[in-house]
């Protein structure tokens, strides 16, 4: 939903102005808080189950956060979602040089949505079928990578003195899209993989709730700081501080499998 907003409001606000697209979703909103208490959820079992001896009760998200290997997912999960969302908040202004028409605007919004749709599916199979943990790890890294590339040229960086260009702005939110769907799916399941491995009680709803917490943590930092660093140094120079966090993510990624493939192949593991 995140990726059809912008387009719907732009749509929306064409139509019939400003106040258009707040009184449709306003309208929604009320819409289904009025219907949805008929709708009552029916559960199988209303039992509720015995926590007690239970040893993977005692865990906690503190506790799988404190696995490395998890918490550097969920670096990298934040940092995809912290770019994307900095993207969001400040590509509109650095799109209007380009004089185009709210629709186009609209569309350039929806770009990173339409691959991560047509994705998504596609590296969920694939990752159904890999059962090595070591190749959805690479995944994550080649994610990362993909990441720093969509950086470095949707202002493009000033560092390779380019003047900023339509294509290379839509050719980067191509690849924002790319990066959602490996990374999004790529650190889920592996926590989840991680938390069914340690006797977590309900790896389901803990990995479910790991990836939810990132997602809303990320959805703040990124506009937040997209609006600080956008006015102080303006958009193509605020990309440094996003490249610079996934430059570090990607560092401690690559050194921790590094070490890992180390410790796997040595004659006393």
């Amino acid at each position: 939903m995140l990726f059809r907003s912008p387009v719907l409001g732009e749509a929306l606000f064409v139509v019939g102005g400003f106040g258009l697209p707040f009184f449709v979703l306003g309208g929604l909103l009320a819409a289904v808080g009025l219907v949805l208490p008929f709708f009552k959820l029916e559960q199988r079992d209303g039992r509720v189950p015995s926590l007690e001896g239970e040893e993977g009760a005692r865990k906690g998200l503190l506790e799988l956060l404190s696995v490395p290997h998890v918490a550097l997912r969920s670096l990298a999960l934040l940092i995809a979602v912290i770019s994307i969302s900095f993207i969001y908040s400040s590509l509109e202004p650095h799109l209007r040089q380009f004089h185009l028409a709210p629709a186009s605007v609209g569309l350039a919004f929806l770009v990173p949505g339409i691959i991560h749709a047509i994705l998504s599916p596609l590296a969920g199979i694939a990752f159904d079928r890999v059962r090595h943990e070591a190749i959805i790890a690479r995944i994550t890294v080649t994610g990362l990578v993909s990441n720093c590339i969509a950086i470095v040229l949707v202002g493009p960086l000033p560092l390779l003195q380019l003047r900023p260009q339509l294509g290379l702005t839509f050719g980067a939110l191509l690849i924002f899209g790319i990066t959602t769907a490996v990374i999004y799916l790529s650190t889920f399941l592996e926590v989840l993989k991680t938390a069914r491995v340690n006797g977590y009680l309900n790896p389901n709803a803990l990995a479910a709730g790991w990836w939810s917490a990132c997602m809303c943590l990320g959805g703040f930092v990124g506009p937040v700081m997209a609006g600080g660093l956008t006015d102080a140094m303006g958009f193509q120079h605020a990309t440094y501080a996003i490249l610079g966090l996934t430059l570090v993510v990607l560092g401690g990624l690559v050194v921790h499998e590094c070490v890992g493939c180390i410790i796997a192949k040595s004659p006393e593991s």
